[in-house]
């Protein structure tokens, strides 16, 4: 319960980051939720009083993760649930304009949103587990994506053998990862997964989630 509160503080203050980056650029989120429901109004806000330079699309991936973050952390809040169009609308703004940002963050969120709920709420399964498995294949060395498949797809889809399946894949990257930055061994450092260094923070947080999961895997399933 304390990791949870201070991970809801944490997200509170990203929020506010990004609110007030966007104040100042003359957005305002009470502004924009008023037509939130309908995606291309939010798309159209923030095309007039924005940029297209990639300054502008990180500060909205950064407000609308932490704002999809806090909903994730309360999903028996019904206020913040009806939030979650306002942070589709903010990544469609993004996703259309930088597709390839952050190597495969659209795909995750895309991919979570899909998977993430029942088919009886409007949410398709399947094209989510798509979305991870073509996102996987585009970036095979971004292992954030993998571990996001796990928990938004096949974790709620209890899916134990896959979840298993893709913990032995984790668990031999996380040999790699430490036999090179860890033990300094010279002879990994030509690895395939070492050739974009621009990747290596997703990877130290893929492996910090992957621990997670070995830990708490038991109230998994």
């Amino acid at each position: 319960e304390m990791g949870r509160q201070q991970a809801l503080l944490n997200y509170t203050h990203s929020l506010d980051y990004g609110k007030r980056y966007l104040d100042e650029r003359g957005i305002h989120l009470s502004e924009v939720m008023v037509n939130m429901h309908d995606s291309r109004e939010i798309t159209q806000h923030f095309e007039k009083q924005l940029n297209s330079n990639i300054r502008d699309s990180e500060v909205v991936l950064f407000t609308a993760q932490a704002l999809g973050a806090l909903i994730n952390l309360q999903k028996d809040n019904m206020k913040m649930i009806s939030l979650l169009p306002l942070v589709k609308g903010m990544f469609d703004w993004v996703c259309e304009k930088n597709p390839e940002i952050n190597f495969g963050t659209c795909d995750i969120f895309y991919g979570a949103y899909e998977a993430g709920r029942p088919k009886m709420l409007g949410w398709n399964p399947e094209k989510g587990k798509e979305i991870f498995y073509r996102a996987i294949a585009k970036y095979p060395h971004n292992w954030l994506i993998l571990v996001s498949f796990m928990q938004f797809y096949l974790i709620p889809q209890n899916d134990e053998d896959g979840f298993k399946e893709q913990m032995r894949a984790m668990e031999s990257m996380a040999i790699n990862f430490n036999a090179v930055y860890v033990f300094d061994n010279q002879e990994e450092k030509n690895k395939d997964w070492m050739q974009e260094e621009n990747l290596r923070f997703y990877q130290a947080l893929a492996l910090k989630r992957y621990e997670l999961m070995k830990r708490f895997k038991k109230q998994f399933f």
